[in-house]
């Protein structure tokens, strides 16, 4: 078993914190080429890749505050759907700590991985939509196509889409498409299905 470090945006630690998200999908770098039909090797190779396997261990790594005078830390992404009002924190000394920078000790989620698959993105199921954490809601009686309507996170500054797919892959361009691989342009990703741990 091997335990390595994982990063996640505010939103998607929210997500797992209220047991909504169970999916990752992270890029393949760099992407495979004619390699429609053998995904099969690549999913053998994805320990290689620094992907991980079945049973191995991601600690979460989250934007944080430490308070360097009382040794306590205030994760950005707050507790449960509820943003940290109060970031940075004021009332206390210290500094903020970039996700990418979050030590293993200040970690609070560890995941264990339960499979990993290959495919393009773009082949990416209703279910798998939903367990990334997208967020479906029933607008009530406003008069919207379906009434049902989709975000990857609520708020007043989400942006609701007409099906879960459409949310997904806003959210997928907000993160990938200004690295050059955009919803549109279908690459190849490793799919992780994961369990909260701690």
């Amino acid at each position: 078993m091997t335990e390595r470090p994982i990063l996640f945006s505010g939103p998607m630690v929210r997500a797992i914190l209220e047991g909504r998200k169970t999916q990752t999908r992270r890029v393949i770098v760099p992407q495979p080429g004619g390699m429609e039909d053998d995904r099969r090797r690549l999913s053998v190779e994805s320990d290689a890749l620094r992907k991980g396997r079945p049973g191995d261990l991601l600690w979460v790594r989250e934007s944080f505050w430490m308070d360097q005078s009382g040794g306590v830390w205030v994760y950005r992404a707050g507790t449960l759907n509820v943003p940290n009002p109060d970031w940075p924190p004021s009332n206390c000394g210290g500094h903020g700590v970039p996700s990418i920078h979050m030590p293993r000790w200040a970690s609070r989620l560890t995941l264990r991985i339960t499979s990993v698959i290959v495919h393009k993105i773009q082949q990416i199921g209703d279910d798998e939509i939903m367990a990334e954490g997208i967020i479906a809601h029933d607008k009530g009686g406003e008069p919207r196509i379906g009434r049902i309507m989709y975000a990857a996170r609520e708020g007043n500054h989400c942006e609701w889409e007409l099906t879960g797919r459409a949310a997904f892959a806003r959210l997928w361009d907000s993160i990938n498409a200004k690295r050059g691989y955009s919803w549109e342009s279908n690459p190849w990703v490793w799919a992780i299905t994961f369990e909260r741990v701690v």
